[in-house]
């Protein structure tokens, strides 16, 4: 009875050590979560052959980013919003390469880092739920240096694909959207997807994860879901592109925002593209990536077709 009582014993201390070891381990992933290590901005405007200027703008919080202006008068401007743990650079598409097309077609464009990426302040990511105040700014910022009638349109990659969808919903001074990999609800992706990017045993550390971090951010889950709010955005157009491939953000995020957002505007879009990763679209395919930028910001207004391009589609425009 006495070898008995001791294994048990053994074994009660035994798992109250793994379990405050698996907790201590889900809060520092949980932390390490919000405070992503800054990567470098790769490169700037100038070495693709671009004139521009560093910028900075917002408050409490003072972002930084390129402001890139056309010389000439222009209907349309981009705001791009990059994805988590990355910065205005985004070397993985790479995000320059785009911004030199946007710059070919007459398109002005402003990038900028995100709250605790590259050069802007903050110490805390929350996935968009704070950071739509951020793209609020740059929206804010964008529109003193704009002439009347200029159409603001945002380019969002994965986390700022998402909120880019969050901050349209609320902000009238959008006049389009395309998201790029984006999660359909901030609580089913740390549901489902978040522990593939931390490499957590999901039936272990989610529901830790669930309750920390939303009390260690101050966030809500519910603010943070861009599909639950879509009819907001009435029939402002609606590009959403998602890799096939995609093991980060899989592609049913795109397909249920998609299926969602038919809902109140037939013509919004969806482009899946087949053998493509996460936010890698740019790169399987770059000139149909550059042709669907072009057919989706045409409709406000003429732009140049950069020679380079084999061919122009056209989606229509609307009225």
């Amino acid at each position: 009875m006495k070898s008995m009582a001791r294994l048990l014993k053994k074994g009660l201390i035994m798992a109250v050590v793994v379990f405050l070891v698996a907790t201590v381990y889900e809060l520092v992933a949980g932390w390490m979560f919000l405070h992503p290590r800054r990567s470098p901005v790769v490169g700037n405007p100038k070495g693709w052959g671009m004139t521009y200027q560093s910028v900075q703008f917002g408050h409490p919080l003072v972002l930084s980013g390129w402001w890139i202006p056309q010389q000439s008068d222009h209907s349309v401007t981009v705001i791009i919003a990059h994805g988590y743990s990355s910065n205005r650079s985004e070397p993985c598409i790479p995000l320059l390469a785009v911004i030199r097309i946007l710059h070919d077609m007459g398109v002005s464009v402003l990038d900028f880092d995100f709250r605790a990426h590259g050069f802007s302040q903050g110490n805390m990511v929350t996935i968009g739920a704070l950071e739509s105040q951020d793209l609020n700014m740059a929206v804010d910022y964008t529109r003193r240096h704009l002439a009347p009638g200029t159409h603001i349109i945002l380019l969002g990659y994965s986390m700022g694909a998402s909120t880019a969808l969050l901050t349209a919903e609320s902000n009238p001074y959008v006049s389009g959207i395309i998201a790029d990999s984006p999660y359909d609800s901030l609580k089913r992706y740390l549901e489902e997807d978040l522990p593939i990017w931390q490499y957590l045993p999901r039936r272990i550390f989610q529901p830790v994860l669930m309750t920390v971090l939303p009390r260690v951010a101050h966030l809500s889950l519910e603010d943070a879901n861009p599909a639950s709010h879509l009819r907001q955005l009435g029939k402002r157009p609606l590009l959403i592109i998602a890799g096939q491939r995609d093991p980060l953000v899989p592609v049913h995020n795109a397909v249920d925002l998609y299926h969602k957002a038919q809902k109140t505007d037939p013509h919004a879009r969806l482009w899946v593209v087949r053998g493509a990763g996460h936010i890698q679209a740019f790169k399987v395919v770059p000139f149909d990536y550059a042709e669907h930028l072009y057919a989706f910001l045409s409709r406000w207004g003429h732009l140049h077709a950069p020679p380079y391009l084999p061919g122009i589609r056209t989606f229509g425009r609307r009225d």
